[in-house]
């Protein structure tokens, strides 16, 4: 048994067992070090020598996890908290077949919130670290590390319902709908890589006789360097109906040649938990209304303390072409998209039943 001190008054407590066969593993729970209860709803990552995280997984209650990795080498762990500022161990062996049980007693260090909501107007590309609009950048990062480690990471099912929808050009009537169910073990959400989106734009075919094809953004394309460098950030705290949430607002930078997204990704004022990203495509053609066209996340937080994507759509505007007349007019809107209603355990027992769990209403405010 050995034990390392951190600057943050963290303890890392490791033991070492005999070496198994293959593989290397590491085991343990995280602990609050001042009320000496578990931590759940951390994401716990294992990173190499080299910066990389080989792998990572969700804390749920009672606060453990187990984390196992091909190769042995030289490794830190990572814990990731949203709300609170990271944690890195210091570096350690892990060697051929070897498995780690460990107990880490953190003491967790919450972003400064009132800093967060003093965050001026001004519209930066690429934000510098250490900055409001940076650190809220980090809390959408972990937001959808921890929705995609609970949705990817094998622990359980989800029970979705698949949703296609077509509006009238009001929005006021549906004209078709056709939902259907099924079970995943998989992360649901699938977008265009994000320098694709920025070399050929995120709505395509514009004047195709089939109608154009919009694709949709993610966690990985809003964080990639690519989105990033292209696009500009500033955060928007608003009043009425909005008040306690801040909003990251994210627009194109300087003139679009192709058709480009804007939008929000909002979280609670006090506790950075994550709540919506919404956005709307720019750059379209006149007879697309403005904002009308545009997807939505919205997050949940299980009773375990693991976090989903709630429900997704995209709607997307349908062009009625004629012979009569050159230009497109305004047909109706597609609207695509899921919702999950239950989750499941590996063996297919019903956990959690969240049909009846309310969803954010979040209307689009961009200044």
């Amino acid at each position: 048994m050995k034990s390392v001190a951190s600057a943050a008054c963290t303890c890392l407590a490791i033991a070492l067992l005999a070496p198994a066969a293959r593989s290397q593993a590491v085991r343990g729970n995280l602990v609050n070090r001042d009320s000496g209860r578990p931590i759940a709803g951390a994401i716990v990552g294992l990173q190499d020598s080299t910066g990389t995280i080989v792998e990572q997984r969700l804390t749920y209650e009672p606060g453990g996890f187990l984390i196992q990795t091909a190769h042995p080498g030289t490794f830190r762990f990572q814990v990731l908290r949203i709300g609170f500022r990271p944690w890195y161990s210091d570096y350690f062996e892990l060697r051929a077949g070897e498995q780690i049980v460990l107990s880490i007693r953190l003491r967790p260090e919450p972003v400064v919130l009132d800093e967060l909501v003093a965050e001026s107007d001004r519209c930066t590309t690429d934000p510098e670290a250490g900055t409001r609009t940076a650190q809220l950048l980090e809390e959408a990062r972990k937001a959808f590390l921890a929705a995609e480690a609970t949705m990817r990471g094998g622990d359980f099912r989800f029970r979705i319902m698949i949703f296609k929808h077509r509006l009238e050009p009001d929005l006021g009537h549906m004209v078709e709908t056709r939902d259907s169910t099924s079970t995943l073990r998989v992360w649901p959400i699938d977008a265009e890589p994000a320098e694709s989106l920025d070399a050929h734009g995120f709505v395509r075919r514009l004047s195709h006789p089939d109608g154009p094809i919009y694709f949709g953004i993610d966690g990985g394309v809003l964080l990639s360097d690519t989105f990033l460098e292209s696009h500009c950030f500033f955060l928007r705290s608003p009043k009425g109906d909005l008040e306690g949430r801040v909003g990251l607002v994210f627009r194109p930078a300087g003139f679009y040649l192709r058709p480009d997204v804007e939008g929000v990704f909002w979280v609670d004022a006090k506790t950075l938990a994550p709540h919506a990203l919404e956005y709307w495509y720019v750059g379209l053609p006149p007879w697309v209304p403005k904002r009308e066209a545009g997807g939505r996340f919205d997050f949940a937080e299980l009773p375990n303390a693991g976090w989903v994507i709630r429900r997704w759509w995209l709607r997307a505007p349908i062009p009625k072409v004629s012979r009569v007349r050159t230009n497109p007019r305004l047909f109706g809107y597609a609207i695509e998209g899921g919702e999950v209603v239950e989750m499941q355990s590996r063996s297919g027992t019903r956990l959690f039943d969240l049909r009846g769990a309310p969803l954010p209403e979040l209307p689009g405010v961009l200044p």
